[in-house]
Protein backbone atom coordinates (compact mmCIF):
# COMPACT_ATOMS: atom_id res chain seq x y z
CA UNK A 1 0.00 0.00 0.00
CA UNK A 2 1.48 3.36 -1.01
CA UNK A 3 1.99 6.41 1.11
CA UNK A 4 -0.94 8.76 0.79
CA UNK A 5 1.10 11.78 1.84
CA UNK A 6 4.40 10.99 0.16
CA UNK A 7 7.50 10.70 2.38
CA UNK A 8 6.72 9.96 6.02
CA UNK A 9 8.20 11.86 8.94
CA UNK A 10 10.26 8.79 9.83
CA UNK A 11 11.72 8.58 6.34
CA UNK A 12 12.38 12.31 6.34
CA UNK A 13 14.21 12.08 9.68
CA UNK A 14 16.25 9.10 8.49
CA UNK A 15 17.30 11.04 5.42
CA UNK A 16 18.22 14.11 7.47
CA UNK A 17 20.25 11.99 9.88
CA UNK A 18 22.09 10.29 7.03
CA UNK A 19 23.03 13.69 5.58
CA UNK A 20 24.31 14.90 8.95
CA UNK A 21 26.25 11.67 9.43
CA UNK A 22 27.83 12.01 5.99
CA UNK A 23 28.90 15.59 6.73
CA UNK A 24 30.39 14.63 10.11
CA UNK A 25 32.29 11.73 8.59
CA UNK A 26 33.63 13.89 5.77
CA UNK A 27 34.63 16.83 7.99
CA UNK A 28 38.05 16.46 9.64
CA UNK A 29 40.00 18.55 12.13
CA UNK A 30 42.21 21.16 10.47
CA UNK A 31 45.96 20.63 10.73
CA UNK A 32 48.17 23.23 12.44
CA UNK A 33 51.94 22.90 12.94
CA UNK A 34 54.53 25.34 14.26
CA UNK A 35 57.60 25.40 11.98
CA UNK A 36 61.25 26.19 12.60
CA UNK A 37 61.49 28.39 9.49
CA UNK A 38 59.27 30.45 7.21
CA UNK A 39 59.28 27.84 4.47
CA UNK A 40 56.87 25.28 3.04
CA UNK A 41 59.22 22.36 3.73
CA UNK A 42 60.41 23.51 7.18
CA UNK A 43 60.49 21.02 10.03
CA UNK A 44 58.09 21.08 12.97
CA UNK A 45 59.15 23.27 15.89
CA UNK A 46 58.07 21.66 19.15
CA UNK A 47 60.22 23.82 21.45
CA UNK A 48 62.54 26.81 21.32
CA UNK A 49 65.32 27.80 23.72
CA UNK A 50 65.90 31.43 24.64
CA UNK A 51 68.76 33.11 26.52
CA UNK A 52 67.80 34.70 29.88
CA UNK A 53 71.05 36.70 29.93
CA UNK A 54 70.12 38.32 26.64
CA UNK A 55 66.73 39.20 28.10
CA UNK A 56 68.43 40.91 31.05
CA UNK A 57 70.41 43.00 28.61
CA UNK A 58 67.24 43.99 26.76
CA UNK A 59 65.56 45.06 29.98
CA UNK A 60 68.41 47.49 30.67
CA UNK A 61 68.05 49.09 27.23
CA UNK A 62 65.42 51.05 25.43
CA UNK A 63 63.98 48.15 23.42
CA UNK A 64 61.95 45.26 24.76
CA UNK A 65 62.68 42.54 22.23
CA UNK A 66 66.43 42.07 21.74
CA UNK A 67 65.98 38.34 21.07
CA UNK A 68 67.78 37.95 17.73
CA UNK A 69 64.45 37.27 16.03
CA UNK A 70 63.38 34.69 18.64
CA UNK A 71 60.05 36.45 19.04
CA UNK A 72 59.02 35.52 15.47
CA UNK A 73 57.07 32.30 14.87
CA UNK A 74 55.88 30.36 11.84
CA UNK A 75 52.85 28.10 11.54
CA UNK A 76 51.42 25.98 8.73
CA UNK A 77 47.62 25.63 8.43
CA UNK A 78 45.93 22.92 6.35
CA UNK A 79 42.15 22.56 6.21
CA UNK A 80 40.97 19.76 3.94
CA UNK A 81 37.35 20.59 4.76
CA UNK A 82 37.60 23.48 2.31
CA UNK A 83 38.44 21.02 -0.48
CA UNK A 84 35.57 18.73 0.52
CA UNK A 85 33.23 21.70 0.58
CA UNK A 86 34.23 22.71 -2.94
CA UNK A 87 33.70 19.14 -4.17
CA UNK A 88 30.21 19.07 -2.66
CA UNK A 89 29.35 22.25 -4.63
CA UNK A 90 28.33 24.22 -1.56
CA UNK A 91 28.36 27.98 -1.09
CA UNK A 92 31.94 28.93 -0.18
CA UNK A 93 30.67 32.13 1.46
CA UNK A 94 29.27 29.99 4.28
CA UNK A 95 32.74 28.63 5.08
CA UNK A 96 35.30 30.17 7.41
CA UNK A 97 38.79 29.43 8.71
CA UNK A 98 40.08 31.42 11.68
CA UNK A 99 43.06 31.36 14.03
CA UNK A 100 43.52 32.74 17.55
CA UNK A 101 46.81 32.91 19.47
CA UNK A 102 47.33 32.40 23.20
CA UNK A 103 50.26 32.16 25.61
CA UNK A 104 50.56 30.32 28.90
CA UNK A 105 50.03 32.82 31.71
CA UNK A 106 49.51 31.48 35.25
CA UNK A 107 49.50 34.99 36.71
CA UNK A 108 46.86 36.80 34.64
CA UNK A 109 45.50 34.12 32.33
CA UNK A 110 42.04 32.64 31.92
CA UNK A 111 41.61 28.90 32.45
CA UNK A 112 40.80 27.00 29.27
CA UNK A 113 40.56 23.35 28.29
CA UNK A 114 43.20 22.67 25.65
CA UNK A 115 43.47 19.15 24.29
CA UNK A 116 42.02 17.78 27.52
CA UNK A 117 44.37 19.82 29.75
CA UNK A 118 43.32 22.76 31.93
CA UNK A 119 45.70 25.64 31.14
CA UNK A 120 45.73 29.32 32.14
CA UNK A 121 46.32 31.40 29.03
CA UNK A 122 46.13 34.99 27.81
CA UNK A 123 45.09 35.86 24.28
CA UNK A 124 47.94 37.43 22.30
CA UNK A 125 46.17 37.77 18.94
CA UNK A 126 45.19 41.30 19.92
CA UNK A 127 46.30 44.79 18.96
CA UNK A 128 49.84 45.54 20.15
CA UNK A 129 50.80 41.90 20.80
CA UNK A 130 50.68 39.49 17.83
CA UNK A 131 48.35 41.41 15.54
CA UNK A 132 49.79 40.83 12.05
CA UNK A 133 50.10 37.59 10.06
CA UNK A 134 52.33 37.40 7.00
CA UNK A 135 51.42 34.87 4.32
CA UNK A 136 54.16 32.77 2.72
CA UNK A 137 52.28 32.30 -0.57
CA UNK A 138 52.11 35.95 -1.64
CA UNK A 139 53.73 38.00 1.13
CA UNK A 140 50.44 39.74 1.95
CA UNK A 141 49.47 40.41 5.56
CA UNK A 142 46.34 39.78 7.62
CA UNK A 143 45.42 42.02 10.55
CA UNK A 144 43.70 40.63 13.62
CA UNK A 145 40.03 41.62 13.96
CA UNK A 146 38.24 43.05 17.00
CA UNK A 147 37.34 39.54 18.20
CA UNK A 148 41.02 38.61 18.38
CA UNK A 149 40.83 36.35 15.32
CA UNK A 150 42.74 36.13 12.07
CA UNK A 151 40.40 35.41 9.16
CA UNK A 152 42.30 33.06 6.86
CA UNK A 153 41.49 32.80 3.17
CA UNK A 154 42.79 29.24 2.87
CA UNK A 155 45.70 26.90 3.45
CA UNK A 156 49.08 28.59 3.80
CA UNK A 157 52.14 29.04 5.98
CA UNK A 158 52.07 32.13 8.18
CA UNK A 159 54.52 34.19 10.24
CA UNK A 160 53.84 36.39 13.27
CA UNK A 161 55.86 38.23 15.92
CA UNK A 162 54.97 38.58 19.58
CA UNK A 163 55.73 41.98 21.08
CA UNK A 164 56.85 42.16 24.71
CA UNK A 165 57.36 38.40 24.85
CA UNK A 166 59.67 38.67 27.88
CA UNK A 167 56.80 39.69 30.13
CA UNK A 168 55.27 36.24 29.71
CA UNK A 169 58.49 34.30 30.28
CA UNK A 170 58.79 35.18 33.97
CA UNK A 171 56.86 33.50 36.75
CA UNK A 172 55.15 35.07 39.74
CA UNK A 173 58.50 35.31 41.59
CA UNK A 174 60.10 37.09 38.56
CA UNK A 175 62.37 34.12 37.76
CA UNK A 176 62.20 32.66 34.27
CA UNK A 177 59.74 29.84 33.80
CA UNK A 178 61.02 26.37 32.99
CA UNK A 179 58.48 26.28 30.19
CA UNK A 180 56.02 28.67 28.57
CA UNK A 181 53.84 27.54 25.67
CA UNK A 182 52.37 29.54 22.81
CA UNK A 183 49.11 28.07 21.52
CA UNK A 184 47.31 28.45 18.21
CA UNK A 185 43.62 27.62 18.00
CA UNK A 186 42.30 26.98 14.49
CA UNK A 187 38.56 26.83 13.83
CA UNK A 188 37.07 25.53 10.60
CA UNK A 189 33.41 25.97 9.67
CA UNK A 190 32.22 24.43 6.39
CA UNK A 191 28.92 23.42 4.84
CA UNK A 192 29.00 19.84 3.55
CA UNK A 193 25.93 18.34 1.89
CA UNK A 194 23.89 21.23 3.23
CA UNK A 195 24.98 20.64 6.83
CA UNK A 196 27.32 22.97 8.75
CA UNK A 197 30.30 21.22 10.34
CA UNK A 198 32.55 22.89 12.94
CA UNK A 199 36.02 21.55 13.66
CA UNK A 200 38.71 22.83 16.03
CA UNK A 201 42.44 22.19 16.45
CA UNK A 202 44.97 23.33 19.06
CA UNK A 203 48.74 23.24 18.56
CA UNK A 204 51.64 24.69 20.55
CA UNK A 205 55.35 25.47 20.70
CA UNK A 206 57.19 25.41 24.02
CA UNK A 207 59.62 28.17 25.07
CA UNK A 208 62.38 27.14 27.47
CA UNK A 209 65.33 29.04 29.00
CA UNK A 210 68.63 27.67 27.76
CA UNK A 211 70.99 26.21 30.36
CA UNK A 212 74.71 25.68 29.93
CA UNK A 213 74.19 21.94 29.52
CA UNK A 214 71.38 22.25 26.95
CA UNK A 215 72.18 21.01 23.48
CA UNK A 216 70.23 21.60 20.26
Amino acid sequence: MGHLSGITDTERNLFANSVIAAANVTAVDPEATFLDDFDLVAAQEEYRYYMPDRLKASEAGDTSNILDGDNTFCIRIRDYNMVASNLSNTDSNANSLTMELYIEDNKNGKEMNINGESVKVSKISVSGKADILKKYSDGQTITVNQEGQFKLQGNDTFQFSLNDMESYLKGINTTYKKECRIFAKVDSTVTLYGVTANKETWTSVSLKPRQLFDLD
